[in-house]
């Protein structure tokens, strides 16, 4: 996680307060964040089933698409709820890297 040393035990916390454990799905929102960065590259890393993040902004949704971020819900064109059901195939809950289950 090359530049995000600083945020490495920040990421760690919050995937620990939040119960994360490998084939979890996790949501960090705000791509451009570098704490929620280093979330979702952590919950990756560590065997998430989902490490999803999210934008309202078009342009940092592509440009993580090119960094590798592969599951970006791009709110300024859809909702929230529906871009997590998209990526997990309709699950109803997903577990955040704050620490709380979310229900769309």
């Amino acid at each position: 996680m090359r530049g995000y040393s600083g945020r490495v035990p920040h990421a760690q916390v919050a995937l620990t307060r939040a119960g994360f454990q490998a084939g979890k799905t996790v949501l960090a929102p705000a791509i451009g964040g570098s704490i929620g960065n280093a979330v979702t590259q952590m919950a990756r890393a560590l065997g998430a089933k989902h490490a999803m993040s999210s934008t309202t902004n078009h342009a940092k949704a592509e440009q993580a698409k090119g960094a590798r971020f592969n599951e970006v819900i791009d709110t300024s064109v859809e909702k929230l709820g529906d871009g997590v059901r998209r990526i997990t195939g309709g699950y109803a809950q997903t577990l955040s890297s704050m620490g709380s289950v979310v229900k769309f």
